[in-house]
């Protein structure tokens, strides 16, 4: 939740497959939870935020993103990827 402390103008999304981070993660500024399915690989998982994002409204095809993730995703650990993917 860095990321949210800059205040940027774009949104934040947070991904989690848990009711109650997505819930806590909408006290920071600027950010919304959002539950996704548990997916075991990464590039799988980044396919999936992506398409759910758009099917729900949230972003429109061709739209730039910034993806940040903590590998591995079957371990807590923290965040040491960042992905910049076209929608």
């Amino acid at each position: 939740m860095l990321i949210s402390h800059r205040r940027p103008i774009a949104p934040i999304i947070a991904i989690t497959e848990h009711p109650h981070i997505a819930r806590r993660v909408g006290l920071f500024w600027g950010v919304s939870g959002f539950l996704l399915n548990k997916v075991s690989a990464t590039d799988e998982t980044i396919e999936s935020i992506k398409k759910e994002l758009v099917e729900r409204g949230f972003l429109a095809v061709g739209a730039r993103i910034v993806i940040t993730i903590g590998r591995p995703l079957v371990a807590r650990s923290r965040t040491n990827m960042l992905s910049i993917e076209q929608v």
